[in-house]
């Protein structure tokens, strides 16, 4: 997750599908350290790039419930996403109350993929950390993140 690399969006198909065939080639052409260094970070927020492919390192970051920077004092501003609560209260579409009604309010474009909609498994609601997901149930947070993830990819930004 968060996150967005400043690009078009990529509605056209066949950008899509030659995106995706690059990803599916690179591995076959990686030795094994190379492959490691995919496993591994380079540090908390960013990936290791591997120039020789033409693999670009990619900058994370992550939130509770939106999106933060990856050290707290460098004064980037957040995108919060709205509670649980407001989503269901506002009884639509949940990409309309994350991103506005167009999709047109992406977070900021800092970052590359977004690491958002935990799911916490372990947890029960009476837990007290009920603003990390929206919900307990995997089942239901599923339906929510994959609305908002499936928005994300065809505006064009990893999630």
């Amino acid at each position: 997750m968060a996150l967005v690399n400043a690009q078009p969006p990529l509605n056209d198909a066949n950008v899509k599908n030659e995106a995706k065939a690059w990803a599916q080639m690179k591995p076959s052409q990686m030795i094994l350290e190379e492959r490691v260094l995919l496993l591994t970070g380079k540090d908390l927020w960013r990936t290791n790039a591997i120039p020789r492919l033409g693999v670009s390192r990619i900058k994370t970051s992550d939130g509770p419930v939106g999106v933060r920077g990856g050290i707290f004092t460098d004064r980037v501003s957040a995108a919060s996403a709205p509670t649980g609560v407001l989503i269901h209260e506002a009884k639509s579409k949940v990409v309309d109350v994350l991103l506005g009604p167009t999709g047109n309010n992406p977070p900021p474009a800092k970052y590359h993929p977004m690491l958002i909609f935990m799911v916490c498994i372990p947890r029960t609601t009476l837990g007290g950390r009920n603003f990390e997901a929206y919900s307990e149930d995997p089942y239901l947070m599923g339906k929510i993140a994959g609305e908002f993830i499936n928005h994300l990819q065809d505006a064009g930004i990893g999630a």
